[in-house]
């Protein structure tokens, strides 16, 4: 028989098409952003809640064998300038500590940014764990580790109630970028950098003739003054960790280098790729809106791999 899972901050659904692959139904999820709940809802089963987590009551939920929350990681993210924990960080931690509390599922996980583990929000979910008898455990985890073509760093507590924590699976082969989206990228179109960009990148890379590259490379523009450098990866490497897509529509200017010399820029279905969604995920065609969703998804295979050890 199955078990059930029900998500916290749901996004788009990487933490329930991963615990899907694990052999977990969906339960409940609960989500803010409407567009982002409408790309959960068209790709995961189960019923979706969407409003504000802090007016969920979860009396009114059936209780899970697996429940997860992801709570907002604004506050605590390195890309932040102004970070620091909120008021509202704190209330969501209350409200997830109350899920906890009410359902008691046998399983609980979170995810989260490294910092988000210094942070009274997360003590306020740990003390609330061992309270109700859960043994605990947390820590620094790569997606790469776990099959996805990205360097993602990011915190994990797996917490089982009134029984031992089974041991992670063991690190997978690390996929590099290229070979992630290779059938993908030539077709890709042709990047907006700038010619001042361009001559930015590193010599070396090029022959002499300019004509073709010594490999393929990705590309970060990681900002539009020219103080600040492109960014490459090579390509046996994962890509660095995605983030969610400005309005704009464009992917923090994320390209590839190819060896014909020819600069492409990553579309949605390559983004979706180093996040490790399957192919067959229905995105909404609305590049700020399935952007955002991948750049703020737990990676599926990551989490696959955290919830096949307790399914």
């Amino acid at each position: 028989m199955s078990k059930t899972f029900t998500d916290l901050f749901s996004g788009c659904g990487g933490v329930a098409a991963g615990a899907i692959a694990a052999g977990f139904d969906p339960l409940e999820s609960v989500e803010f952003d409407p567009q982002i709940a409408e790309l959960h809802k068209a790709n995961i089963g189960g019923k979706m809640h969407v409003k504000n987590i802090l007016d969920c009551n979860p009396f009114r939920f059936e209780k899970p064998d697996l429940l997860h929350a992801s709570p907002v990681c604004k506050s605590f993210s390195t890309a932040n300038t102004n970070k620091g924990e909120r008021q509202l960080d704190i209330d969501c931690a209350k409200k997830t500590a109350e899920f906890i509390t009410v359902l008691q599922p046998r399983y609980f996980t979170i995810e989260n940014v490294q910092a988000y583990a210094k942070s009274k929000s997360f003590t306020l979910i740990v003390d609330t764990l061992y309270k109700l008898g859960y043994w605990v455990n947390y820590q620094v985890l790569n997606a790469a580790d776990f099959g996805v073509p990205q360097s993602r760093r990011r915190l994990i507590l797996i917490a089982i109630k009134s029984g031992f924590i089974p041991s992670l699976p063991p690190k997978s082969r690390h996929i590099g970028w290229y070979e992630a989206i290779a059938d993908l990228v030539w077709d890709l179109p042709d990047s907006q950098l700038a010619e001042w960009q361009i001559k930015a990148l590193p010599s070396e890379i090029l022959v002499p003739n300019g004509n073709h590259c010594v490999k393929a490379l990705l590309i970060e523009n990681t900002g539009a003054r020219s103080d600040r450098p492109l960014q490459t990866r090579n390509a046996e490497d994962p890509c660095w960790t995605l983030r969610a897509m400005g309005q704009d529509g464009h992917y923090h200017r994320a390209n590839a280098l190819l060896e014909n010399a020819q600069i492409k820029a990553l579309d949605i279905a390559c983004l979706a790729r180093l996040q490790s969604f399957p192919d067959d995920y229905k995105w909404s065609g609305k590049k700020s809106i399935d952007g955002m969703g991948i750049g703020n998804s737990v990676p599926p295979l990551m989490y696959k791999g955290i919830s096949e050890i307790l399914n």
